[in-house]
């Protein structure tokens, strides 16, 4: 949902990007393009599902609101002790929105 200048999407709330539509929308995110906050933090809360190497990168599978999504990190910006049944908290750093 925007309203005004805020995006909120469950129970986490961040400035709305720029020129977006108000009311409710889809929100979209790259795989890469997300913060980790502590489980307690602020962000959408998820369950982590999987993990996988893959070089420098690690892919983690976790669900969100009801949906799998899979997300990629750079070691140092993982949470730590990240794997399956970790609670977690991620915060879209540049989240797009379309209108409903």
């Amino acid at each position: 949902m925007v309203d005004g200048e805020r995006l909120t999407v469950a129970d986490w709330e961040t400035v709305a990007p720029k020129g977006a539509q108000q009311g409710p929308v889809e929100v979209f995110f790259r795989p890469d393009e997300v913060a980790f906050a502590p489980a307690d933090g602020a962000g959408l809360a998820g369950e982590v599902k999987a993990v996988a190497q893959r070089g420098p990168d690690v892919r983690i599978e976790c669900v969100i609101e009801g949906q799998l999504f899979e997300l990629e990190a750079h070691s140092p910006t993982l949470p730590p002790g990240v794997a399956p049944g970790l609670s977690i908290r991620v915060k879209p750093m540049r989240p797009r929105v379309y209108p409903v």
